[in-house]
């Protein structure tokens, strides 16, 4: 049952039994009237009181159970959502066009925030100097080969990001190599020419060489 059904069947059953409220307050004044006590009444009201009680004890019943299941899937989700994922890149030939030296922004490097990745936490780690790139706020410099996938993996526990939500992408069929057995993604890009496509960043699961 969806949330607007569950709300309208919730109003319906609550108003019906407000309605029998209602009525049971009004016989009980009739009742007073033509002289007749509450414990005298007829075997009518005395099914209309029943029905009432049971009614509402089911209303409460199915209240206490769905608010707990609803409390479940929004822990669920907020778990979830607060998880999000990490996209790491390497510079020189991916980002950068250029294999060394000042950055000239590659395919990668320009559009990047138009892909998956703009929901994501970003991070460069490069084998040579910090190089800022707009938009991208975490780096680790000076890191080459199994470093890579070491402090891609410290980057994704400091946010709190699953393994396998990790993104990564280089040149470097090597440090692209270093990924596996970890449970992170990784994809070779820059195939035969030095700096990445736009098109390279794929939502691919596994570690991917070029061909």
């Amino acid at each position: 049952m969806n949330s607007f059904a569950a709300a309208l069947v919730l109003s319906a059953t609550a108003s019906m039994a407000q309605h029998l409220r209602g009525s049971n307050s009004s016989d009980n004044t009739n009742f007073q009237l033509l002289g007749v006590s509450p414990e005298e009444e007829p075997p009518a009201q005395a099914s209309r009181l029943a029905f009432e009680t049971n009614l509402t004890n089911e209303i409460d019943v199915w209240n206490s159970t769905t608010l707990d299941s609803l409390g479940d899937t929004t822990d669920s989700l907020l778990s979830l959502s607060s998880e999000g994922c990490l996209c790491v890149f390497d510079l020189d030939c991916t980002l950068s066009s250029r294999p060394h030296g000042h950055v000239q922004l590659s395919s990668m490097g320009l559009n990047f925030r138009q892909s998956f990745c703009s929901s994501c936490h970003l991070a460069v780690i490069t084998a040579a100097s910090k190089r800022p790139i707009a938009g991208i706020h975490e780096y680790v410099s000076r890191c080459d080969g199994s470093c890579k996938a070491r402090k891609a993996s410290q980057i994704a526990a400091s946010h709190g990001v699953h393994s396998s939500n990790v993104y990564f992408f280089d040149d470097s069929a090597h440090n692209v190599a270093g990924f596996r057995g970890t449970g992170m993604n990784a994809r070779q890009v820059s195939c035969g020419r030095c700096g990445a496509s736009d098109q390279d960043i794929q939502k691919a699961c596994g570690v991917i060489l070029c061909r």
